[in-house]
């Protein structure tokens, strides 16, 4: 599309690419996620879920929620370390399954922009 021909909206050109790249919404409870989220794991992973990258605390927001599975999965299983510092840290195994869905639930929503 011409952006210089009359009548383009970029505005709408904006929607329309969001709507490709959105990170389908997570089942769960996304008031119990966000309160835990806040409490648990904002704090290294970022109220917005960018992590910090200098410190190796990876992004969670625009993640794939499968691929997070996949990920708490294998620190569950310890076959991925939680942090450097401490690995043997068990954080996650201080959840639910069902609160881990209430998170990722959460954290799929952290790409939304609201």
């Amino acid at each position: 599309m011409d952006e210089s021909a009359p009548g383009f909206d970029s505005y709408q050109r904006l929607l329309d690419s969001k709507r490709v790249v959105q990170i389908p919404l997570a089942e769960g409870d996304l008031a119990q996620g966000q309160r835990i989220y806040k409490r648990e794991c904002g704090s290294c992973h970022g109220s917005d879920g960018m992590g910090k990258q200098g410190q190796s605390v990876p992004m969670v927001a625009g993640q794939y929620t499968n691929y997070l599975w996949r990920q708490v999965d294998k620190y569950l299983s310890r076959e991925r370390v939680h942090g450097k510092e401490d690995p043997d840290e068990e954080l996650l195994a201080a959840f639910t399954r069902e609160e881990i869905r209430d998170i990722l639930a959460y954290v799929s929503t952290l790409d939304d922009g609201e």
